[in-house]
């Protein structure tokens, strides 16, 4: 979930100390930003590990309002944004990367 996602990133940015991340199995999406946050020289995937983003989607919209699809869609392309922009800061590639 990106809201909780985003929630963890934050907290975790508040921390003074060394922050060691580790990837097992899969980091998709928000886990692989907080695989990404880890403390540089401190961040691992084990060998099989995958670490990857996937293109935002929509929650199921049901009978909901156009107008709530369209505040849905705008909220998780703001967020997806928010998130390369954090995965470039954090791994020093440009957003395009």
């Amino acid at each position: 979930m990106e809201t909780e996602g985003f929630a963890i990133y934050d907290a975790m940015m508040q921390l003074k100390n060394e922050i060691h991340t580790v990837a097992v199995g899969a980091a998709i999406g928000q886990a692989c930003l907080l695989l990404s946050a880890g403390s540089k020289g401190k961040r691992f995937m084990m060998p099989h590990a995958k670490a990857m983003i996937q293109q935002p989607r929509v929650p199921s919209s049901g009978l909901m309002p156009a107008s709530d699809v369209l505040i849905r869609a705008k909220e998780v392309i703001i967020n997806r944004d928010n998130l390369v922009k954090l995965l470039a800061k954090h791994t020093g590639n440009s957003e395009e990367t």
